[in-house]
């Protein structure tokens, strides 16, 4: 492989490894940021402020679609980010078998001479 190749796949490793790290930066937001100060709402913090079946309505609404919905993107970009790993271990081990079979090839074409 061209030193070039090897360069570029070098690059292209390190910027999958910083889109998951971003990933998990991402999903970590979301549960402190987005799910926690939902979750203190429906368990409890409403009703210091708000009662009645206004503050009712609100509590049940959170808990059975937005707290839900955020879940499940979270849980969605979870599975990404596992998609994402293992599209790259995919590919590492064919670059790993590719390499072994040429490797291969020349030791074989190196004996015959």
């Amino acid at each position: 492989m061209s030193v070039f190749m090897d360069v570029l796949i070098s690059l292209a490793k390190a910027v999958l490894e910083k889109v998951l790290s971003q990933l998990n930066k991402v999903i970590a937001d979301i549960a402190e940021q987005g799910l926690a100060p939902l979750q203190r709402l429906v368990q409890g913090e409403v009703e210091k402020v708000w009662r009645g079946k206004g503050a009712q309505a609100f509590i049940d609404e959170l808990s059975s679609i937005f707290i839900p919905g955020v879940g499940r993107v979270s849980d969605n970009l979870t599975k990404l980010h596992g998609d994402i790993q293992s599209a790259r271990d995919r590919i590492e081990q064919a670059d790993r078998e590719a390499d072994q079979m040429i490797r291969g090839r020349l030791e074989e074409k190196a004996r015959f001479f």
